[in-house]
C-alpha cells in the first residue's frame, strides 16, 4: 500500500491533510477549521492557495473548474 495518496485518487480530506490540516488551511483562507472540515470539494476561490500549500496543481484539486492537467508531451 501507498503511504501517500496518488494524485488521481486524492479526495478533499487528503488534499487538506497535505496542506497542513484543517486548522492551517482555515487560517490561510480566513475560514473556521470546522468549515474546512465540512468541504466536500475545495471551493474554487481557495483552490490556488490550497494547491500551493499542498504542493499540487489546481488542476488536480478542481479539474471541473480549471480543466485537466496538460501534459508536456505532444500527440504524435
Amino acid at each position: 500500500m501507498w503511504d501517500c495518496p496518488t494524485l488521481w485518487a486524492m479526495d478533499t480530506k487528503d488534499i487538506i491533510r497535505m496542506a497542513g490540516g484543517p486548522l492551517k488551511v482555515g487560517q490561510a483562507v480566513h475560514r473556521h477549521h470546522s468549515t474546512v472540515c465540512g468541504w466536500r470539494k475545495i471551493p474554487p476561490c481557495h483552490a490556488i492557495t490550497i494547491a500551493q500549500m499542498a504542493g499540487v496543481s489546481v488542476h488536480v484539486i478542481r479539474p471541473d473548474v480549471f480543466g485537466p492537467e496538460q501534459s508536456n508531451e505532444k500527440a504524435a
